[in-house]
C-alpha cells in the first residue's frame, strides 16, 4: 500500500511515459513501475464509474479507521511499514505471514505429513535454503506470466515452494514433481 500511495500522491503514472515504460518511484528509488502495473482506475487522469466509486469508498473508510493489519511481517517490509506509519493514516501493523488453511488432523508422524512438508523437512535436514513464493489473492497473473515465472524459477536452480491458486491453470510438464 505504501508503494501505491506514493505513486498516487506524486501522480507518477500521469506523465508522458508509455504504458510499459519504467517509472522510478520517488520515495523508493530502487523500485520501478509502469502504468500497466496498476488498474485503470488508478491511471486515468479523471477516473469515474463504479470501480472508482468503490475504490474511493475503500480509501475513505480506511483513512477513518483505527488501523490496518497487513498480512506480512515487519522484518520483510520494514521500510514500507515505517513509511506508511510516518506519512499515511491510519497506523499499520504487520501480522503474518497468516495462512488461513485447515491444519492437518495428525501432525507428528512422518508418514502422515503432506508431501510438501516432507520435502521441506528434507531440505531443512540437508541445510538447503528454500525460497517461498506467494503472490497473494490480489495479484492477477496470466497463464503466460505464470509459465515465464515457472521457467525462471526452474532455471535458477534454487529450491522453492511456490503457492498458487487452484483457479490458476496448471503448470504442465511435471513441474511440481521436479527436484
Amino acid at each position: 500500500m505504501s508503494l501505491s500511495k506514493t505513486v498516487a500522491t506524486n501522480r507518477l503514472v500521469f506523465g508522458p511515459e508509455l504504458d510499459d515504460e519504467l517509472i522510478t518511484v520517488t520515495q523508493f528509488p530502487w523500485i520501478k513501475v509502469t502504468r500497466n502495473d496498476f488498474e485503470p482506475v488508478f491511471t486515468e487522469p479523471e477516473p469515474k464509474g463504479l470501480k472508482f466509486e468503490v475504490t474511493n469508498e475503500i480509501v475513505i473508510v480506511t483513512v477513518n479507521s483505527y488501523g490496518i493489519i497487513f498480512n506480512s511481517f515487519y522484518e520483510l517490509e520494514s521500510v514500507f511499514v515505517e513509511y506508511w506509519n510516518r506519512e499515511c493514516p491510519p497506523k499499520a501493523w504487520s501480522l503474518g505471514p497468516l495462512f488461513l488453511v485447515e491444519q492437518p488432523k495428525v501432525r507428528n508422524e512422518p508418514h502422515n505429513k503432506s508431501i510438501w512438508v516432507q520435502w521441506l523437512d528434507k531440505k531443512f535436514d540437508q541445510g538447503s535454503p528454500v525460497l517461498y513464493i506467494a503472490f497473494g489473492t490480489q495479484a492477477e497473473i496470466s497463464p503466460a506470466q505464470l509459465k515465464e515465472i515457472a521457467i525462471g524459477l526452474e532455471e535458477s536452480k534454487v529450491n522453492f515452494l511456490w503457492v498458487i491458486r487452484k483457479s490458476v491453470s496448471e503448470i504442465s510438464d511435471g513441474f511440481e514433481q521436479r527436484e
